[in-house]
């Protein structure tokens, strides 16, 4: 019997668990406007460790992740020269593209703050480029897709997969929506490169690559075929 149900696992072996979608989206509101150095799908199933380099450009000065409230009029400066960035906050948008949206918290490359875990009151990025890269724990990952805000061009990039894309928002200080990343699968750990602009992405949106549907009915096969054996010998 044993002997069987191992051969019908290994048959199986081509089968595989059904992926499905899950989604950075930066909405937990114990995080938003918040410096982070690590970030959790939405529905819990995938983490990512994140490292950032800080941009060149703008005034940027120091260089770490956080997660701005783009629903929050407190980072919305009456001038720009501020701190805050009324570019990513929908009552504060100069040209009104984001009224409505909902976009709530989106990741930035922060210029106000250098550590983990502090509030920052308010979040910018200081138009300073940089940028950020994801490393998934315990996981592969393809990639699906990815939203742009404010007026950035970003690079993706990924240490597992000769793919490199860049996309840019339609306008500027506006938004794009959805923009492909399919071209990287098995991915370990993916850049997103600002390209010493001012920006944030949003609902980055991936699924684990799949585990073989068969492999935990072969294990257990494998197991018992070796506890049968010991008997067998003790016998």
């Amino acid at each position: 019997m044993l002997k069987h149900t191992m051969i019908a696992a290994i048959a199986a072996g081509g089968l595989t668990t059904a992926a499905h979608a899950a989604v950075f989206d930066f909405n937990d509101a114990a995080f938003l406007d918040t410096t982070v150095d690590s970030v959790t799908t939405a529905d819990g199933s995938i983490v990512a460790n994140l490292t950032t380099v800080r941009g060149t450009g703008g005034n940027a000065t120091a260089g770490i992740a956080a997660i701005f409230d783009t629903e929050n009029a407190a980072n919305a400066p009456s001038n720009n020269d501020s701190d805050g960035d009324r570019d990513l906050v929908e009552s504060g948008l100069n040209f009104g593209q984001f009224q409505g949206t909902g976009f709530g918290g989106a990741l930035i490359v922060s210029e106000t703050g250098t550590t983990a875990g502090v509030a920052l009151r308010p979040a910018d990025d200081n138009a300073g480029g940089g940028s950020i890269t994801f490393s998934f724990i315990g996981t592969l990952v393809n990639l699906i897709s990815v939203d742009i805000l404010d007026d950035a061009t970003i690079t993706v990039t990924s240490a597992d997969s000769t793919a490199v894309v860049s996309h840019s928002v339609a306008a500027n200080n506006g938004f794009g929506v959805g923009f492909d990343l399919s071209a990287f699968s098995n991915v370990s750990s993916v850049k997103f490169d600002f390209n010493g602009a001012s920006g944030a992405i949003d609902n980055f949106t991936v699924a684990a690559v799949p585990v073989p549907a068969a492999l935990p009915l072969l294990l257990a096969g494998l197991g018992g075929l070796g506890l049968m054996r010991r008997r067998r010998k003790a016998s």
